[in-house]
């Protein structure tokens, strides 16, 4: 998740756009929002990078809809993509992130196998 928090590109299961997106919102509105006209050298930065990330993890949660990531622009669209699963084959927008996963897992039972027969 970490390394492609900045990209528009890819897609991303709900549940990262929930860990990613939602506690950013909280802390602007909370935390960033009110100190911009006390502090704005820190304020201003830390709204541009929020937002930034907010709304690449927003795109690519529209991509796993089958969606542009314009369709975040929606109002109350960010609560459609929260609650609606995503495609779970690939489409335009990349890999299914629910197929890559599993590969994932498969390699890392047979690296396990491997390792556990030759020890035999």
């Amino acid at each position: 998740m970490l390394p492609h928090i900045l990209s528009f590109e890819g897609r991303i299961k709900r549940g990262e756009y929930a860990l990613s997106a939602l506690p950013l919102i909280f802390i602007n509105a909370f935390l960033v929002l009110p100190t911009v006209s006390e502090q704005p050298i820190l304020a201003i930065p830390a709204l541009f990078f929020s937002y930034w990330v907010i709304f690449a993890q927003g795109a690519k949660r529209c991509h796993d809809l089958g969606k542009s990531g314009w369709f975040q622009a929606i109002p109350f669209y960010s609560l459609f993509m929260l609650f609606d699963s995503g495609t779970y084959h690939d489409n335009k927008y990349g890999l299914s992130p629910y197929i890559e996963r599993a590969e994932e897992e498969l390699e890392e039972n047979v690296q396990c196998d491997t390792h556990s027969t030759t020890q035999q």
